[in-house]
């Protein structure tokens, strides 16, 4: 499983109990909307991490940088 690194980079999930880097998805969406849920392979321990879409260089691109949308 891949999370975002900030800057674009995907880099893997890792278990803050066990540092193990397979974890499962439970659940796309956590206690916020940018954190998923997961569950830890090697201790079997939950724990939330940041979505993989919240940081998609495709999705995350400015909408406009041309101005006021407005012409004003």
């Amino acid at each position: 499983m891949l999370k975002g690194g900030g800057r674009g980079v995907a880099v893997p999930i890792s278990c803050p109990f066990c540092r193990a880097t397979d974890a499962e998805l439970v659940s796309l969406f956590g206690s916020q909307l940018l954190l998923s849920q997961y569950r830890c392979t090697g201790c079997g321990s939950y724990f939330e991490g940041l979505r993989e879409d919240r940081w998609d260089p495709e999705k995350a691109a400015p909408a406009d940088e041309g101005g006021d949308e407005h012409g004003g």
